[in-house]
């Protein structure tokens, strides 16, 4: 079991200074060496899906990390710096394993950014400049069909991401703020977009949309949604009321009960890709799993989760971005979580104290 516990963080640099930037150097000879300890909040995960080795993790901060070797060891990519940014999605494209693309919401309003060069360089992309991007999805039957939850409403493209249209009506202002999307497994024109007030669904690519809410308790975030792969027309989805059950493509939901009610704000909810009766739940109290569709959970950790991805390759390989620990991984359903911080940080520092001038001390509060 993961807890939260208070850190520090120290830095050595080898000349005074009376200013300094976390990640920046001014010359060689002023140079910041990373002395630990690594973790921090983590808030979204993506997988390549051909080559299951390269994960990136995105965090606050305009923070976006790179790991080669399955998450023993991570490196900070380039990205794009923006006030009070926060890294919130990531798709590696299902196509080619050198185009990531990643969407931030920010005090400016966000934005989608790509690369096209695993990494090294980044472009904001011109169509979703200015607004924050939530969720990223890619079709699984139309790999060049990409789907962006944003705070303006669902966008969708048919080419890989070069281009975007709003396919959600403008004038819905219930659609406005995007935090979930999904796709059809088999159907790539049926999308689904959870939002601040219940899930919405379209069956005709983005024509018209359904409010699909029967069952569900009213006024419900909806913060993720999940199809089968193989049968699509189970749904599940998660708001801020519980957790949600569909059989029928969401025109009728089940609330899942058993998982304590303080566990109710599940930001994420995932199925194990080897077993479609075990369910996982990640929750603001914690990792929850169920080996029988959801009639019973078991508690796997009590650390904040905020998003969980698998690895294609080997299902059994579990990814976390947890709350103050950083990155979690498990290879056995999440009995066992290990930390895999090693080049990951995202802290905020709390205060400085300096000894003569070489030795500065940053201590921070995670």
């Amino acid at each position: 079991m993961i807890k939260p516990c208070w850190q520090f963080f120290t830095l050595v640099l080898s000349v005074g200074a009376a200013a300094f930037a976390l990640w920046a150097t001014a010359t060689p000879a002023n140079e910041w060496r990373i002395a630990g300890p690594f973790g921090g909040t983590a808030i979204t995960v993506g997988i390549d899906p051909k080559q299951p080795n390269v994960v990136l993790a995105g965090a606050m901060n305009s923070l976006l990390f790179e790991s080669k070797n399955a998450g023993e060891s991570w490196t900070l990519l380039d990205f794009p710096k923006r006030n009070l940014s926060e890294v919130t999605t990531i798709l590696v494209d299902p196509e080619d394993s050198t185009h990531y693309l990643a969407g931030t919401v920010a005090a400016e309003g966000g934005g989608l950014f790509e690369s096209h060069d695993a990494g090294k360089s980044w472009n904001v992309i011109r169509d979703l400049h200015d607004v924050g991007v939530r969720a990223l999805a890619a079709a699984p039957s139309k790999p060049s069909r990409f789907i962006a939850g944003t705070m303006r409403g669902v966008m969708l493209s048919d080419d890989c991401g070069k281009t975007w249209t709003r396919i959600s009506d403008p004038q819905n202002l219930e659609m406005q703020g995007i935090s979930a999307v999904a796709i059809d497994s088999k159907n790539p024109d049926i999308i689904y977009a959870g939002t601040s007030h219940l899930p919405w669904k379209t069956s005709d690519g983005g024509k018209t949309w359904q409010s699909i809410h029967t069952g569900m308790i009213d006024d419900s975030d909806v913060f993720s949604i999940f199809v089968d792969p193989s049968e699509p027309s189970d749904v599940l989805a998660s708001a801020c009321s519980g957790i949600y059950s569909s059989n029928d493509r969401g025109e009728l939901w089940h609330k899942l009960l058993g998982i304590p009610n303080t566990s109710r704000r599940t930001h994420v909810i995932r199925e194990d890709p080897l077993s479609a009766s075990t369910i996982y739940a990640g929750t603001t109290t914690g990792l929850f799993r169920s080996f029988n569709s959801g009639s019973t959970w078991r508690t796997l950790t009590d650390t904040q989760v905020n998003y969980m991805a698998f690895d294609p390759s080997n299902p059994h390989n579990m990814y976390l971005a947890l709350e103050y620990e950083g990155i979690g991984k498990s290879a056995n359903g999440g009995d066992q979580i290990n930390l895999i911080n090693q080049g990951f940080v995202d802290r905020v520092i709390s205060w400085v104290t300096v000894s003569g001038d070489k030795l500065i001390s940053i201590e921070t509060q995670e």
